[in-house]
């Protein structure tokens, strides 16, 4: 079954040998992740010596894989290609270059099996093709049965074996092992209630085990199952044991040499390693019995931000190289890794690290593109949640690393990260100063006013790629034409309306007091927290306002909003964020939500300023005594500049404002010519959407230049206002007590951060 992960085949080679040919794409497999590192000291359970390359690709016409395999000295892809109802299913053997040697047809005779889909394959001992079907009432097309069916190596059929009726899940997800003893071995189900079922070459059910997540045969020929515990949190591995039939053996995965927290699968190994560990960051060789482990396949180093799709359970390894299947529309292609030679690599390519605290979007495609895209340096990725519990566990971790002086070169900023009080440290470098010496680019060509947001005392330590805004919008006769009002004219408003009113609302959905609390001050944080001074503000009038304001708010909520309740006056306003200059981003409200035009107001504030602010999702710093500065300014200058105008399905901002005037301009010129074109669109409901005109990209930029504030490290902060807050809105305590207690706790918790 193939998972639809990646991109396409064509798209796949592409992106991978657009890196010059004289660059050798290896995988340094001790040193790319957090797990490898930690075991690079242990010489007896980390291998260094592998590094593979893209060599080639062949392609296939083919609708659907049911095995990929090696036999003998071949490798093996079989499969079904689909015309109306009628399936042909094929055999194509590869020779260990990766060079398609032989197609054959598997011939239809010996039943009506063929006129069902097949589910899965697998190749025995003997190179005979055994391959499963689920067999269907021509009425009512419930399941059956499943019939196992056996052909030569040369396509001739051998027999049929009914295995009788098995779980009626099994339609759409099977797995299959012919095993060295002749058994087969099937594994089917829901993802967390998967059956393993045993039978003798004839049919017969030898026995069966519950809550098997996945099988797979080692090179040496055990099978072993992973076994889920009752709630799906957690499994453990087994060795399948027929003469009990049952589990046998149990094995324990080194944690540290591979981030099982995320979707892995496994694969049969080779050599040394029996088995091959396979995640969406890498591919492992590794010994169930020693534990020794080996990186064979990095994606990040090659250049490629996911695996290609088509890798889910069609990967083969061998000392040679390392083969994997990239499936696109009916064709399927033969991708080869071959060994190659890691000193050559090494004197050619500057490798320098890039730490986060979890995988994202961002990082995958930004270290993708970047690696694929320049020469002469390549980004490492070390990952702080891999082995940690949670994000809490990772940034201890990532604070551990910064004791100790082992801080990778380039940092992936969260917003757990206490930026000011690192900065303050001296541990981030000014990143002006790279800009200001650097001929090719100047402060000019980015958003001056989102530059300055992430200043620190006039300096830059961190960027980012992108941001978002966070405001409320009104009906212009609400809240008038303005970036902004104060408190009275907040209240004013609302006792001008119906009792009953419900002040703001997300736009599919009402808010709950939580909420509230938390998008209003992630618009401004930075007006009630300044990390860098090491104070804060939640003893005033505006903070005790705010908790005011968010009395009128549920607990908690999951009521729905319509279009309609907001036509109705009731929410009053709306909060949103702007991602980009879309018709979705404002023509849309005016049209289906207010019924006129709409202004970004923003929340409420005590100077009628600041109640809009800018998010930053994605921000990078260097390390300012790394020894490679200028290679991860190189990076950072890649994201700020040429990153910024790659194609949509690249960047990591298609859903977010970019940093770099020109390509923010681009973005709002694909604002006014939209795909539905400049006479707009007509919505479900007899509502206009018109196409955004120069005045409405204007009202954006104009919110964008007014920005002062914005969200910035949050989580401890918010924590602390929601454990002290409800005693306000119980009744124990006034909201001016809470403010004075949540001012003392977050006092002392500054105070502790910069000591």
């Amino acid at each position: 079954m193939i998972a639809d992960i990646g991109v396409g085949a064509e798209m796949f080679v592409r992106q991978v040998k657009m890196k010059k040919l004289s660059v050798v794409l290896s995988i340094i497999a001790a040193l790319l992740l957090t797990g490898c590192s930690r075991n690079a000291n242990n010489d007896t359970n980390t291998d260094n010596e592998s590094y593979y390359a893209l060599d080639q690709s062949t392609e296939v016409k083919i609708d659907t894989v049911l095995d990929f395999t090696q036999y003998n000295d071949r490798i093996a892809l079989i499969g079904y290609t689909q015309e109306n109802l009628d399936s042909t299913i094929k055999a194509f053997y590869f020779d260990l270059s990766g060079l398609l040697s032989e197609e054959i047809v598997l011939s239809q005779t010996g039943g009506d099996f063929y006129e069902v889909l097949p589910t899965t394959a697998a190749i025995d001992y003997n190179g005979n093709i055994w391959v499963l079907f689920n067999d269907k009432d021509e009425q009512t097309s419930e399941y059956r049965s499943t019939v196992l069916v056996c052909w030569s190596n040369d396509g001739e059929y051998i027999k049929s074996v009914s295995l009788g009726t098995l779980n009626s899940d099994i339609l759409y997800s099977m797995d299959l092992i012919i095993g060295k003893d002749g058994n087969v071995y099937i594994n089917t189900g829901e993802p967390h209630n998967r059956v393993a079922y045993v039978f003798d070459e004839n049919g017969t059910l030898l026995f069966e085990l519950d809550r098997i997540s996945q099988m797979c045969e080692l090179s040496g020929g055990r099978i072993i199952a992973e076994q889920t515990n009752i709630t799906g949190d957690s499994a453990t591995l087994y060795e399948i044991d027929t003469a009990g039939k049952g589990l046998g053996k149990e094995y324990e995965l080194d944690s540290g040499a591979v981030n099982l927290h995320d979707y892995y699968y496994y694969e049969k190994g080779f050599g040394t390693y029996d088995i091959l560990i396979c995640t969406l960051d890498a591919v492992y060789g590794y010994n169930i019995d020693t534990k020794a482990h080996i990186r064979l396949l990095e994606w990040l180093s090659l250049g490629i931000s996911q695996p290609p799709q088509g890798f889910y359970r069609n990967l083969v390894a061998m000392e040679s190289g390392v083969f994997c299947l990239e499936k696109a529309d009916d064709k399927v292609a033969l991708i080869n890794f071959t060994l190659t030679d890691a000193g050559h690599e090494t004197q050619q390519t500057k490798v320098i690290t890039l730490g986060a605290l979890y995988s994202s979007d961002f990082v995958r495609n930004t270290v993708a593109t970047f690696n694929r895209d320049n020469d002469g340096i390549e980004i490492q990725v070390k990952l702080y949640n891999e082995g940690a519990g949670d994000n809490r566990d990772a940034l201890t971790a990532f604070n551990l690393d910064l004791i100790a002086g082992n801080i990778p070169d380039i940092i992936v900023v969260s917003p757990s990260m206490q930026v000011d009080s690192y900065a303050s440290k001296g541990l981030f470098a000014d990143l002006y100063e790279f800009i200001d010496s650097d001929a090719d680019i100047s402060r000019d060509e980015y958003v001056l006013s989102v530059l300055k947001l992430l200043e620190t005392d006039g300096k830059l330590y961190t960027i980012a790629d992108s941001f978002v805004i966070n405001t409320l919008i009104g009906r212009v006769s609400d809240v008038g034409r303005g970036m902004g009002w104060t408190w009275t004219d907040y209240h004013n408003l609302l006792s001008s309306c119906p009792e009953g009113t419900i002040p703001i609302a997300f736009s599919n959905r009402h808010m709950s007091r939580e909420g509230y609390i938390y998008r209003a001050l992630n618009s401004r944080v930075t007006e009630f927290v300044d990390y860098e001074a090491g104070v804060c503000h939640f003893d005033t009038p505006d903070f005790i306002s705010l908790l005011d304001a968010a009395s009128i708010y549920p607990t908690n909520t999951d009521e729905e909003v319509t279009n309609f309740d907001f036509l109705k006056r009731n929410p009053l306003l709306m909060d949103i964020s702007i991602r980009d200059f879309s018709a979705n981003t404002n023509t849309l409200y005016e049209a289906a939500y207010f019924d006129e035009e709409f202004s970004y107001v923003g929340y409420p504030t005590d100077t009628g300023t600041g109640g809009s602010g800018a998010q930053f999702e994605n921000k990078l710093a260097i390390w300012a005594h790394s020894d490679e500065k200028d290679a991860a300014w190189e990076f950072i200058k890649y994201i700020i500049t040429d990153y910024q105008h790659k194609d949509m399905y690249e960047r990591s901002w298609d859903f977010a404002l970019p940093i770099r005037l020109s390509a923010l301009e681009g973005l709002a010129q694909e604002g006014m010519n939209p795909t539905f074109g400049k006479d707009g669109v007509d919505l479900d409901g007899g509502f206009h959407m018109r196409t955004p005109d120069e005045n409405d990209i204007q009202k954006i930029y104009d919110l964008i230049n007014s920005l002062s504030t914005s969200g910035n490290s949050l989580v401890t902060v918010y924590d602390i206002i929601m454990e002290e807050a409800p005693s306000y809105y119980n009744g124990q305590r006034t909201a001016e007590d809470v403010a004075r207690i949540i001012q003392s706790r977050v006092s002392l918790y500054l105070a502790e951060m910069s000591g």
